[in-house]
């Protein structure tokens, strides 16, 4: 098997008990969800949609057809664009992690 008896009774009703009373305690709960909360959030909402629009400006040669700034620029001037609001958007995001180590 993969561990002894003893080992599996330790495992199945043992640790979820020490677990669950540490997390019943408010703070360790309320810490362990908002870094959750910043560490998904940051990057499926913010970082993820500016990388993956960056990586298919760089692999397709098709301009798009969701002018940006509202006017037409060349595919260089997109990636570029990308680049510095993917910059702008990732020292954002670490900036709000240090705002958790300082709260």
């Amino acid at each position: 098997g993969l561990c002894s008896n003893y080992t599996g009774l330790i495992i199945v009703s043992v640790l979820p008990w020490v677990l669950s009373w540490t997390m019943y305690q408010g703070s360790v709960i309320e810490e362990l969800l908002s870094w959750g909360g910043l560490l998904l959030t940051g990057v499926v909402a913010f970082i993820g949609p500016i990388a993956l629009a960056l990586y298919v400006a760089m692999k397709s040669d098709v301009l798009g057809s969701i002018s940006t700034w509202y006017c037409l620029k060349t595919r260089k001037q997109r990636k570029y664009e990308l680049c510095i609001l993917l910059t702008f958007t990732i020292i954002a995001f670490f900036s709000a992690i240090v705002g958790q180590f300082l709260d």
